[in-house]
């Protein structure tokens, strides 16, 4: 298990080591020492918004470990209540991306907060005694989020051999390329076939992009590039993904509030529902489409909660028995008749106290030579180890 390199250098340290009668820490600081004599030490990846970095990979191999991270999603935006529905977002597969650079970017492809365009594929219009190409693009986000594989965005137009966006005098969305090589708009067009914008969409889609596409522009943009799909079986709301290993972690349930039982209390203004054992008590993980989750408001009972707990807010306590329930404060309601029928449809993503591990097919992957950049559409990465010679 360890060379004689390794334990030699741990004797210096430990002189009466016995080799055939290893303690916790003897084999601790035995790895330590291997890790760092190794030709290949194990090194963590920089993290940054859910995207691993690392480069000066001089051969490629094997990934020491992936994980991912699926949060718990929900459609639309602002603050959900009764008035403001934002249901939940399910999941039954991730897609991986590996690229040597533009992780922001390409990561935006598979998720769907960006797109893309062959410029060539585009209508131009080229005023009269000007070096300006102007085009529209269709829910095109301004703000120069994006990247072009022949011009630089800029938020300074009239800047030749750069590339900018704005708004339509007339409505619409547009793009400007100014460029003083072309001086009609039929010849321009012919020289952007190939030529690529990544931009940022608003509002976001649900992606549509293939792995064919995504290799495509990889070459475009001069980078390597991998994809990987892992499919999950079933659906999931939110989950762990040991991606190496194959392992699945569901961390979260969902239901509908109206299956609980629910009493009033009317000294509080407080609805409370029945048990649920699976829910895991004491925990700010939870969600639900139709009130605000409070875990400020998080306590061992309705008494406690009713100090803490606002109109149309819903958080989680637990009873006598240690068994989890939920409280929701709706003051349009005071009877337990009409609140069911109003939460009817209205879902609660929890997370659950045993979380339910699934076997996958493990996926192997393999360091790019330089460069690295990996990431997932609908999951952040939470943990990156791997070796560089």
């Amino acid at each position: 298990m360890y060379d004689l390199k390794t334990i030699l250098l741990a004797k210096r340290f430990r002189r009466n080591l016995d080799i055939t009668h290893l303690t916790i820490a003897d084999i601790a600081m035995l790895e330590i020492i291997k890790n760092k004599t190794s030709g290949n030490p194990v090194r963590d990846a920089t993290i940054e918004n859910g995207i691993a970095y690392f480069d000066r990979v001089a051969a490629s191999q094997p990934l020491v470990s992936l994980k991912l991270n699926i949060p718990v999603t929900q459609t639309g935006s602002g603050t959900p209540s009764p008035d403001n529905i934002r249901d939940f977002i399910s999941f039954s597969g991730v897609n991986i991306g590996q690229t040597s650079g533009y992780g922001e970017y390409f990561k935006g492809l598979l998720n769907g907060t960006y797109g893309f365009v062959d410029l060539g594929s585009l209508t131009w219009y080229h005023p009269n005694d000007s070096n300006r190409f102007i085009a529209t693009i269709s829910n095109i986000k301004l703000g120069m989020n994006g990247l072009c594989s022949s011009y630089p965005l800029t938020s300074t137009k009239g800047i030749d051999k750069t590339l900018y966006m704005f708004d339509g005098y007339y409505g619409g969305r547009r793009i400007a390329i100014f460029d003083s090589d072309y001086t009609n708009s039929a010849t321009f067009k012919t020289a952007m076939s190939g030529v690529y914008l990544i931009y940022e969409l608003a509002p976001p889609v649900t992606p549509t992009i293939t792995p064919e596409q995504f290799a495509t522009l990889c070459q475009a943009f001069g980078i390597t590039d991998n994809t990987y799909q892992i499919t999950f079986g079933q659906t999931v709301y939110s989950a762990i993904l040991d991606v190496l290993n194959g392992k699945l972690i569901i961390t979260h349930e969902i239901g509908d509030l109206s299956d609980l039982s629910w009493q009033y209390r009317d000294t509080y203004e407080i609805f409370y529902s029945g048990v649920n054992r699976n829910v895991k008590i004491g925990t700010p993980n939870c969600a639900c489409s139709g009130y605000l989750f409070n875990p400020d408001a998080i306590s061992t009972s309705v008494s406690s909660i009713s100090r803490e707990l606002n109109d149309k807010e819903i958080t989680t306590f637990e009873n006598e028995n240690n068994q989890g329930r939920f409280a929701i404060k709706d003051t349009n309601y005071t009877d337990v008749a009409s609140f069911r029928e109003a939460i009817t449809g209205m879902k609660l993503v929890y997370e659950l106290a045993e979380p339910i591990e699934i076997q996958l097919t493990p996926t192997q992957i393999t360091t790019l030579i330089g460069e690295n950049v990996i990431f997932a559409d609908v999951a952040d990465v939470t943990e990156c180890k791997y070796t560089r010679k």
